[in-house]
């Protein structure tokens, strides 16, 4: 069959579209609200109209064109016998053919098309042939492997196939009256549940979805098996009966019921969320609606794209940890949107709020429809909120494919855009909702009285809204209006995104307005509606006025990523920055919160958008003779649905808000970049951090005159950082300190580390962390500015087992501390023992020894070393030493009684903190006080320990900037840690990270004088 031929009589269509996820027998009402069925909707919008023709024109054709050449169709006529040849594909193709079907049953519920329906039904005939006498029915499994049926749940998608099955077979009954299908659906459910269930087989589906289809069929057949089979599937996961747990990945690492965090593969998840809360309403299951609750909570607050998007982490196409929403790499697979969005309808449905619509309109107008182009026929499977371009984040590429080997993502497409008019209107009792504002008309059944509902609006570019009510007779009954949670001031419905007020958006924010019959009316909000209560009669028309200024918005301070950046929307859509409109280039953009937007509707660009224009300013490098300029440029953003139709290039929805101050160091001998970056806090203390080796090359605080000085030793240039120096400011690991001969035992098996001090092993290595490049983004954080550092040290780099990831933030704060956060973790079990290298001299860097500043150590004990200033093992009482610091006094004080050569007449000792046990919250470490100067440093840390260094070996051969040497006792070091050599002593706190743990440590320097 030519599948294009497929587009007779699509011109003028009125779209009536189904939703996906309610399909209701006779007028049931399910949920606690109930939707306005897809016969009683009509689509003539703007925006909408043109997207769903596409869909039937195009994409329908285009996706059956696709199963045809991939082989996914000729599996069932093989599978049927009805011609030769072997499997094509991959095991669960099945599943693209059902969800195509089910798009093309909703087009021909809407217009016929006698060519389509008779495909459908020699399509269904093959589907048919291929199905088992007993019921069963997978082409895999007929074709490949007949013996295994059943073998592998977790893996091969066998309940996963048979659940979009079901929804197909639905749809096609509901919009050709045809029993075709349905039977084939009828018999496989039957018998699935002669296979699986409580005296049968105990296993659920790696892929959930076989539980919205059973609700589904359920509803479709009133049959009641279906319904406890569905609830059988949702309480067997998490229970390891006769079987093994799948694991976070699939969610079934505990029962459903007991979950509070979304976990594991996002659209596995979305419709497990789906799933729960279909057999919830239909059985009252209050305790899933609690289980969902949670998880929603956790979503909204702390796992959700501005897009809408889910499922942050490519690896596993899952969640990622909370706060963790990275933009270039987000994976947010369009299939993971839609799970999204059909989740959140069904929230509301339960609980009536309009939280639930507002996120389903986020992904309706940004993280879905980016999925699928203009055209119709071309798709992305992630949708990243960044691009260079370059990077083939798409499969592959960097821009839209025509088809995947794994394409659920297309099939997707085409049965969810035409349910979009179901998510418009629901009811309940004499309650009608108006969720979506889209141009057409719905009727609502209340009772003995059918209500007609016709929208005007040109949303979402404009917020005006028109809708005029005609019931068929007069009665008194309510009309809630959703009002948006962004014309509320509210981008989402917690606190991980907010707009940033007072900045410059052009247009004024405005207020909300209502009119009933050209009146005004006032605004009763309720659960995010407006609730107008009266008696209507035919002709009555409600107004309703949704400002729409251009709004920035800033993300909460735990989303690292997005620190220091902003990003744009105007009404329901989130505006990203393309290659295209800006002069070839992106990422070199800054947003300042003083620019001043426009908005400006253009018909001709993108199937006609409004764009944000304003002037914006672009960085340019200094090339080695000093710091970086900027100059002011025209800027333009597009919706972020649109991008990528005008070639490949940068694109971001993030920006910076501030134009970094930065330099580059002078670079001759290595052939990369490497910046100084200079964070100043609302006090004026200023560091300076370079990302070779995270050094911290000067901090400049106060003295008691308020006079700045720099009191860390640093040197001027890269070079002679690159020549050598004793860790100046550096960032120290895999393991900082001493490891005995450069050897340890973990596992079973031993560790051969490079040898560097002598015999043995010291601050990471040869070339530790203190000499790589790590990779660098600054950032502004409500407590003052910050330099995220990252490196990804790879198995083993200077002998350490496990790809170790680590993250280092320093955050300059406006409370003159200087902190430093260290997280890290790993694939394989590795020590891990990070800190700090700073030299620091409180009288100013050169200005001469340490002697005279006064110290106290929060530390009662401290490691005996030998001569080889490896710890023996034993902890003594510091009390009657020379090591005895609990009360203050100076570090010369008692400096001359230490003897030995490994101390050159020196401190060079680790402490044992006073509270040892673990601990979330820096505690007290030191206090460092200069009495010339008056400067006062206080340290406070998450580790057990503290080493204790006084420059003992600084020889007058660094030189620091302005020709200030550096001779011995010049500075000393207070370097938070864990004990040395613990690798080798298991009566010491640990340092071994593993797989699945997070090593995380904190250490804050705070300033102030007296």
């Amino acid at each position: 069959m030519d599948t294009r031929r497929l587009l007779i009589g699509a011109a003028g269509l009125l779209v009536l579209v189904a939703v996906l996820t309610v399909l209701l027998p006779g007028g049931e009402k399910y949920f606690a609200a109930a939707p306005v069925p897809f016969t009683e909707v009509q689509v003539r919008d703007g925006f909408w109209s043109p997207r769903l023709r596409t869909n039937r024109e195009v994409t329908i054709p285009y996706d059956f064109q696709k199963c045809e050449e991939t082989g996914r169709i000729s599996n069932f006529a093989r599978a049927g016998r009805l011609e030769e040849g072997e499997f094509e594909g991959i095991y669960y193709n099945d599943s693209d053919v059902y969800k195509v079907i089910e798009g093309a049953s909703y087009s021909l519920a809407v217009m016929y098309d006698e060519e389509l329906d008779r495909y459908l039904d020699d399509l269904i005939a093959d589907i048919a042939a291929a199905q088992w006498d007993d019921g069963y029915l997978s082409t895999y499994y007929t074709l490949v492997e007949p013996d295994r049926r059943w073998t592998n749940m977790k893996d091969m998608h066998e309940l996963y196939c048979a659940g979009h099955l079901f929804e197909a077979a639905v749809a096609h009954h509901q919009a050709t009256g045809k029993r075709t299908l349905l039977e084939v659906a009828i018999r496989l459910a039957d018998h699935i549940n002669t296979v699986f269930g409580p005296d049968g087989l105990h296993a659920v589906p790696g892929h959930e979805e076989i539980e919205i289809g059973l609700t589904r069929l359920y509803r479709a057949t009133g049959d009641e098996k279906y319904l406890d089979l569905a609830r059988f599937f949702l309480d067997e996961r998490g229970y390891a009966h006769d079987r093994e747990l799948y694991g976070e990945y699939c969610q079934d690492h505990e029962p459903v019921i007991q979950q509070s965090e979304a976990v594991g593969h996002a659209v596995r998840a979305g419709y497990l969320y789906s799933g729960m809360a279909d057999v919830a309403a239909l059985t009252g299951r209050r305790e899933y609606i609690d289980a969902l609750d949670r998880i929603w909570e956790n979503v909204v607050s702390k796992k959700l794209y501005l897009t809408g998007g889910i499922g942050a982490s490519r690896r596993g196409e899952a969640f990622g940890d909370n706060y963790d929403l990275p933009n270039a790499t987000a994976y947010n697979e369009t299939c993971a949107a839609i799970a999204n969005a059909m989740w959140n309808y069904r929230m509301f449905l339960v609980h009536r709020d309009a939280s639930y619509l507002d996120v389903l309109e986020r992904v309706l107008y940004n993280g879905f429809l980016s999925g699928v182009s203009l055209s119709g026929d071309l798709f992305f499977y992630p949708t990243p909120l960044a691009s260079d371009g370059e990077y083939g984040f798409n499969h592959g590429s960097a821009t839209r494919q025509p088809w995947f080997r794994t394409s659920c993502c297309p099939v997707n497409v085409v049965r969810f855009l035409p349910s979009i008019a179901g998510y418009v209107y629901a009811c309940e009792d004499d309650v009608i909702y108006v969720g979506l504002y889209i141009g057409g008309a719905g009727n609502v059944k209340l009772d003995d009285n059918t209500v007609n509902l016709a929208q005007q609006t040109s949303y979402p570019w404009d917020g005006d809204v028109t809708v005029r009510i005609t019931p068929e007779h007069p009665e008194r009954f309510t009309i809630k209006l959703r009002i948006p949670g962004w014309a509320r001031g509210r981008p989402v419905p917690s606190d991980l995104y907010s707009y940033l007020e007072g900045a410059g958006t052009g247009e004024r924010a405005g207020e909300i307005g209502l009119k009933i019959n050209g009146e005004p009316h006032g605004l009763e909000l309720e659960d995010g509606f407006a609730r107008i209560t009266r008696t209507w009669r035919a002709g009555d028309m409600i107004e309703l006025h949704l400002p729409m200024p251009v709004r920035r918005v800033v993300a909460h301070p735990m989303v690292k990523e997005d620190a220091g950046l902003v990003a744009l929307e105007r009404g329901p859509i989130v505006y990203c920055a393309e290659f295209a409109d800006n002069g070839g280039q992106v990422s070199h953009l800054v947003l300042p919160d003083e620019a001043e937007f426009t908005a400006e509707h253009l018909p001709d660009l993108l199937g006609g958008v409004t764009v944000l224009r304003t002037t914006a300013l672009a960085r340019a490098r200094g090339g080695g003779e000093g710091p970086g300029t900027e100059e002011p440029v025209d800027f333009t953003a597009i919706p972020y649905y649109a991008w990528s139709h005008r070639g490949v290039g940068e694109m971001a929805v993030w920006l910076p808000r501030y134009m970094s101050e930065q330099a580059d160091m002078n670079i001759q001998q290595e052939p990369f970049g490497v910046n100084i970056y200079t964070l100043t806090n609302a006090n004026g203390l200023r560091a300076r951090i370079t990302n070779y080796g995270g050094i911290l090359v000067s901090l400049e605080v106060p003295d008691r005159e308020g006079i700045l000085g720099n009191i860390v030793l640093g040197l001027d240039t890269l070079e002679e950082y690159l020549d050598g120096h004793p860790y100046l400011g550096s960032i120290i690991g895999r393991v900082g300190n001493r490891i005995a001969n450069g050897r340890f035992t973990l596992e079973g098996q031993e560790y051969i580390l490079a040898h560097n001090d002598g015999p043995n092993h010291l601050h990471g290595g040869i070339k530790g962390f203190d000499k790589v490049v790590w990779k660098a983004e600054p950032q502004e954080t409500e407590e003052g500015p910050a330099l995220r550092l990252t490196y990804l040290s790879p198995d083993q780099e200077e002998g350490y087992p496990g790809n170790l990831s680590v993250e280092v933030v320093y955050t300059l704060t406006n409370n003159n501390e200087l902190r430093i956060d260290y997280t890290a973790t790993t694939d394989s079990p590795t020590p891990v023992n990070l800190t700090h290298h700073s030299y620091f001299n409180l009288a100013g860097a050169g200005s001469g020894d340490i002697l005279d500043h006064e110290l106290m150590l929060n530390a009662d004990q401290f490691l005996p070393v030998d001569e080889t200033l490896i710890p023996t093992g034993e902890l003594m009482m510091v009390a009657g030493t020379i090591m005895d610091f609990t009360e203050p006094r100076t570090i010369g004080s008692r400096m001359r009684q230490i003897r030995g050569d490994q101390f050159a007449g020196g401190y060079d000792h680790c402490y044992v903190l006073n509270q040892q046990e673990t601990v979330e919250e820096p505690f007290l470490a030191a206090r460092v006080y200069e009495p010339r100067s008056g400067r006062v440093m206080e340290i406070y840390t998450t580790e057990p320990a503290v080493q204790f260094y006084t420059g003992n070996f600084l020889d007058g051969t660094l030189t620091g900037p302005g020709g200030v040497v550096y001779d011995q006792h010049y500075g000393f070091c207070l370097e938070a840690q864990h004990f040395p050599d613990s690798v080798n002593h298991p009566h010491f706190p640990s340092t071994i990270l593993r797989p699945g743990q997070t090593y995380r440590q904190t250490t804050i320097h705070k300033f102030y004088t007296r």
